[in-house]
């Protein structure tokens, strides 16, 4: 597997090892400003991981400018952790004023309706993918794509909804993306952990991508994405060698160049 595509366009990523303050970003783009009421180094998916509470309007980690317009090609994957009861809240959000033109990763809890204790991905008005099953008190590993005609949601490697009825909306973000809590009015905010949040601008997540990024949070792996360039797995190939000569009934070593 080839890592070049999710290294080259990883805009973001924390780890969540942090213990106070803002979220460090290991790509080094930016890092996400923490609100005052986060739990830190609590147990993660890999280590550590990061508490939210919908008890707190200041249990939020604002990530920063992304996305950018309403139909930007953009992915992101992220285990969380959820706890408490049926509500509407956000993993992520970014919103405009005045109208709900939202992107967002939600936890959705209406008890009686059609987002019943599903996972809900919106972008810029026009896409909608609801699927899968809110698990409670366990790590799920949950990923969006946009490649700008259709919006995908993924559970623990598999794909569970998508969406292609995206309207022509170019949208100006007033409120930046957000980790935990609806932006724009302080409310809908996320109750349980999160870890290792990645986040790719301007490239969709293939199935190649989301398998190894859901192996790598995977029971028995215990590592964490490894955003650096790495050389492709390629079959071997053979090559010629030049005719050798030898004394009868006496070997010589061949020693293969390349292994």
């Amino acid at each position: 597997y080839d890592v070049t595509n999710i290294n080259n366009y990883a805009s973001r990523y924390y780890k969540m090892e942090d213990t106070s303050g803002n979220l460090v970003d290991a790509t080094g783009n930016q890092n996400a400003v923490a609100g005052t009421s986060l739990t830190y180094s609590v147990t993660g998916k890999i280590d550590d991981g990061i508490q939210f509470s919908n008890a707190d309007a200041n249990s939020y980690a604002q990530v920063g400018g992304y996305p950018t317009n309403s139909q930007d090609v953009f992915s992101s994957c992220q285990w969380v952790y959820v706890t408490g009861s049926k509500a509407w809240q956000n993993v992520w959000r970014a919103d405009q004023t005045g109208v709900y033109v939202g992107s967002a990763l939600q936890r959705s809890g209406d008890a009686s309706g059609t987002y019943s204790d599903t996972w809900r991905y919106v972008w810029g008005g026009g896409f909608d993918a609801v699927g899968g099953t809110v698990n409670y008190n366990q790590w799920d590993h949950i990923c969006t794509t946009n490649d700008g005609s259709t919006a995908k949601l993924y559970q623990n490697g598999v794909l569970i909804a998508s969406d292609s009825s995206i309207s022509s909306v170019s949208v100006s973000w007033n409120y930046d993306l957000t980790l935990g809590i609806r932006p724009d009015t302080g409310g809908e905010r996320f109750t349980g952990s999160m870890d290792e949040v990645a986040m790719f601008n301007g490239y969709t997540l293939t199935q190649a991508d989301i398998n190894f990024l859901y192996a790598s949070g995977a029971p028995g792996s215990n590592q964490q994405y490894v955003f650096a360039t790495t050389a492709p797995n390629t079959n071997p190939t053979i090559t010629a060698i030049a005719d050798q000569q030898t004394n009868e009934d006496e070997p010589i070593p061949i020693v293969p160049s390349a292994f």
